[in-house]
């Protein structure tokens, strides 16, 4: 499966170190302290929010993108393609909170609370 590299930091903001270590653990992955897999062959030289507008646009209305963490790379997607959002059949996102608290503050979960920008986007 092809890896392609995302943003390195929030949209506007420098990112925060220490947010949601209760849920994601000091590793972002709930301290399984796996090891950095050494797979270079499968790193794409395209930039993820470049491949998400390629694979969407080359099949309209066909792909569901499903949002596990910020929302950085589908922000610049859509400023880079605005006809994007006619494009995707759905956008799955895993954040905010309405009738639960947020897991680092009273309405935010980590994902908007890190990158609330690309989340209005």
């Amino acid at each position: 499966m092809p890896i392609y590299a995302g943003a390195y930091k929030p949209l506007v903001r420098d990112p925060s170190l220490g947010w949601a270590l209760h849920v994601h653990g000091a590793d972002a992955l709930g301290n399984t302290n796996l090891p950095v897999p050494k797979i270079p062959d499968v790193i794409q030289h395209t930039h993820a929010d470049i491949e998400i507008i390629n694979r969407v646009m080359a099949e309209p209305g066909q792909i569901t993108l499903i949002a596990l963490g910020r929302l950085t790379n589908i922000a610049l997607a859509l400023s880079i393609e605005p006809n994007l959002a006619t494009s995707v059949s759905k956008i799955v996102v895993m954040g905010g909170a309405i009738h639960v608290p947020g897991n680092v503050s009273k309405f935010a979960t980590a994902n908007f609370y890190e990158d609330p920008e690309s989340a209005a986007i």
